[in-house]
């Protein structure tokens, strides 16, 4: 891979070439620039804080590329706050998050059911997608667990489309009971992706996978189906993708102070993009009391993300709520330990920056509960939690084994914006 893309002027001039003289039904006809139709996952914020990591990254090889967004919330609210420019289609495109909160209850998401909820979505999401490929005419369609795009793709649907690369952090689905309906829907999603996997070196899309090979599940996808590690061979995997430098993070002391807190210890306590972690919330809210017992001048920052309303939320006096926080991690980094839910993103910039934390996955979550809970095992990093066997009193006592520890993770890999963006430029390139 090229080390430098930032250097390599001369992948450049070959792109601008090939787009001149492109006769490509896809082509952009306004300038010799690229243009990108960029689809961000829209459950959370992970996918949306990585794919804008991505876009900085490619725009230092291509500062006047264009790049058009297509997400729903609460993406679309981190995107239009960083100043992208928005399809028409955004904010009505793919209502994901909206499923996932009818689907979800007290701190528990059965991702199989949401599955079956979520295909019509999907449907009308391509659906939605065509309309607005056909209208821009990108070069390059990036999309970000873009399940519409590769639910039609293995079906044999997405033809007469640009080129494409898909952007995935797991690639097997698990049931996480013993019904036969879940266990029948998760074949047929696993399915999904071993008909995807093995259509895609005849076709114009390549697949991307955020983490390393070791990441990948070494068994069978299913009855009948392929080896999940065997069939990702073909798979670019890019490593973590962070937006920040952890180098620039390690003094504690100076992250505090930047951010206006005091020399105490410090709780930062983060449920993510949607609200369905609002009892963790309560949880650790009901938490600091005890702690403030053996911890006098603990100080917790309770934050809440922009799908969740939390102006009728009561906190006990010390503790501060908030709401959307633009760039969570340096709060992460200037934390004594942090309690979060276990989305893949979070857990992934926690261990790069090296800092204490509880996780809690999703009850019922496979992909939080295996993949990325996994993943963190692994790398040595963090303490797992089970929410539903979770008090105030037993929680208490693990913060306070944890809080302000050394730790010594096994190091992720990161620069995987930098690989993607690379990536990126390759298929403009030819």
């Amino acid at each position: 891979m090229i080390e430098n893309i930032s250097d390599d002027l001369a992948m450049i001039i070959s792109l601008n070439k090939k787009y001149k003289n492109s006769s490509s039904p896809w082509y952009h006809q306004g300038n010799n620039l690229s243009k990108i139709l960029f689809i961000s996952g829209s459950i959370g914020m992970g996918h949306v804080t990585r794919d804008l990591a991505i876009a900085r990254e490619f725009r230092k090889v291509q500062p006047n590329a264009e790049i058009i967004w297509l997400a729903g919330e609460p993406a679309v609210t981190v995107l239009r706050n960083a100043g992208e420019k928005l399809a028409p289609e955004a904010g009505e495109y793919n209502l994901e998050t909206d499923n996932i909160l009818t689907d979800a209850s007290n701190f528990s998401l059965n991702l199989a059911h949401h599955i079956m909820q979520g295909g019509t979505i999907w449907k009308e999401a391509y659906k939605q997608f065509e309309i607005v490929a056909k209208r821009e005419k990108p070069d390059l369609v990036v999309g970000d667990e873009a399940y519409e795009i590769a639910v039609a793709f293995s079906n044999g649907q997405y033809v007469n489309m640009p080129e494409t690369i898909t952007i995935f952090d797991f690639v097997k689905s698990y049931p996480m009971s013993h019904s036969p309906k879940e266990m029948l829907v998760i074949w047929m999603v696993n399915r999904s992706w071993h008909k995807a996997i093995h259509r895609l070196p005849s076709k114009g899309i390549r697949n991307a996978f955020v983490g390393e090979p070791e990441d990948a599940p070494d068994e069978k996808l299913g009855l009948f189906l392929s080896n999940a590690k065997e069939s990702m061979k073909g798979m670019t995997f890019l490593g973590e993708i962070l937006r920040f430098d952890p180098k620039d993070y390690t003094d504690k002391k100076n992250v505090k102070a930047k951010l206006g807190y005091g020399d105490g210890p410090l709780i930062v306590v983060s449920i993510g993009g949607t609200a369905v972690g609002r009892p963790l919330l309560k949880l650790c809210a009901e938490t600091y009391p005890l702690l403030k017992k053996v911890i006098p001048n603990l100080h917790m920052v309770l934050v809440g993300g922009p799908m969740l309303d939390l102006s009728n939320f009561t906190a006990p006096e010390g503790v501060e709520v908030r709401g959307f926080v633009p760039n969570l991690y340096e709060h992460f980094a200037a934390s004594d330990i942090s309690i979060v839910q276990a989305g893949g993103t979070t857990v992934a910039e926690l261990i790069a920056l090296q800092k204490p934390f509880l996780y809690f996955p999703l009850e019922g979550h496979y992909e939080q509960q295996i993949c990325v809970s996994g993943k963190a095992e692994r790398h040595k990093a963090g303490v797992k939690m089970i929410f539903s066997e979770t008090t105030p009193e037993n929680l208490a006592i693990t913060i306070e084994q944890n809080i302000g520890i050394q730790t010594s993770y096994k190091p992720i890999r990161t620069g995987g914006e930098k690989r993607m963006a690379e990536l990126m430029t390759k298929v403009l390139a030819g």
